[in-house]
């Protein structure tokens, strides 16, 4: 499929995202936090956003890919609501953040790292 990723992609002004997608002529960045960043809340606007989908190769796509080990150490919840409670829960409410224009750009995904009791399955 001609799919490269490249750890700490270059974007304009010598700023550097933390993985760059590239294939077919695009270069996607994707932007990586865990669930207790304290910048999780701000860093789709403030880093992926207005940092790396800027680039003419990206057209404006990217990714923000966080991973979620229980919610314990979160920061105060950016969208004004309680602490979430879940991966899913994160997601969702991350992907309301994304500003407007960008909705079908901007790809949010919460991976749920937490360790489980033994026998269960999500």
């Amino acid at each position: 499929m001609s799919v490269s990723a490249e750890p700490e992609g270059r974007y304009a002004d010598e700023k550097r995202a933390d993985i760059k997608v590239s294939s077919q002529g695009y270069h996607i960045p994707i932007e990586i936090k865990r669930e207790m960043h304290r910048g999780l809340w701000s860093a789709i606007s403030n880093q992926l956003i207005a940092r790396y989908t800027r680039e003419l190769v990206s057209d404006g796509y990217g990714i923000f890919l966080v991973f979620w080990f229980g919610g314990t150490g979160q920061p105060v919840a950016g969208d004004g609501g309680t602490k979430p409670k879940t991966a899913t829960e994160l997601q969702e409410r991350l992907q309301r953040t994304v500003p407007a224009g960008y909705e079908h750009k901007i790809a949010v995904l919460v991976v749920d790292c937490s360790l489980r009791p033994a026998g269960k399955v999500k």
